[in-house]
């Protein structure tokens, strides 16, 4: 639906539903209204709206939601790869940024939430550091 680069920002931002393992409508309603800044951010030959952005989380909700429970090794190596495909996206912020709002969402920060904008933070520096 849309080149690797947005496939993989929408991913990351996307496993912030998903990593308290408890999917509210707020986070879902949250990524969707997000489209215009998604679409600002990003470098997509098919615009970013609204409808396509939640056709694509009914696409991969199942797909999204099968990587978070899989195991610590599993997990991280999809991980790595998905990361590798933002190493050159210029605004690593703009992504912090939508997964804080997306976790936020709920009223709540779970400590699963935390762990993945760590885990998020960590593989940008990585690739910082091996540039």
């Amino acid at each position: 639906m849309f080149s690797n680069q947005v496939e993989a920002l929408l991913t990351i931002i996307a496993l912030s539903i998903f990593a308290d393992k408890r999917v509210f409508s707020s986070e879902i309603s949250t990524f969707v209204d997000s489209a215009k800044e998604i679409q600002a951010h990003a470098a997509s030959d098919l615009p970013v709206t609204e409808a396509k952005l939640l056709m694509w989380f009914e696409m991969n909700r199942e797909r999204l939601s099968d990587k978070i429970r899989l195991g610590p090794v599993g997990f991280k190596h999809w991980f790595e790869s998905v990361i590798g495909e933002l190493r050159h996206y210029p605004d690593k912020d703009f992504i912090m940024t939508m997964l804080d709002r997306i976790a936020h969402a709920d009223g709540e920060f779970h400590v699963s939430e935390r762990a993945l904008s760590v885990l998020v933070r960590s593989g940008f520096q990585n690739q910082t550091e091996l540039a």
